[in-house]
């Protein structure tokens, strides 16, 4: 399994409130915006609901680098670089 990031799609899925809780460090925020983005090995696409029970199966450790991850590719899609652009 791994977790993709689709660049609009992240932008439509994900609230104000989960991104600032995201930005907040708050694990529940991250799991539920990340379990939109989990796909097979196949590449097949994860059901939200099935992307949120493999999420909540990894370990603390992984969940944290994960999350971490995640975290830093959504803030450079959505927040604006300098020249007002998306980072990416």
């Amino acid at each position: 399994m791994r977790i993709i990031i689709d660049q609009e799609e992240i932008q439509d899925l994900m609230t104000v409130d989960q991104f600032i809780g995201m930005q907040e460090g708050k694990m529940a925020a991250a799991k539920a915006v990340m379990s939109y983005f989990v796909y097979t090995d196949e590449g097949a696409r994860l059901t939200p609901e099935e992307g949120a029970m493999w999420i909540g199966k990894l370990s603390i450790r992984k969940l944290t680098e994960a999350a971490n991850e995640f975290t830093q590719k959504v803030q450079e899609i959505i927040v604006p670089n300098p020249s007002g652009r998306a980072s990416t």
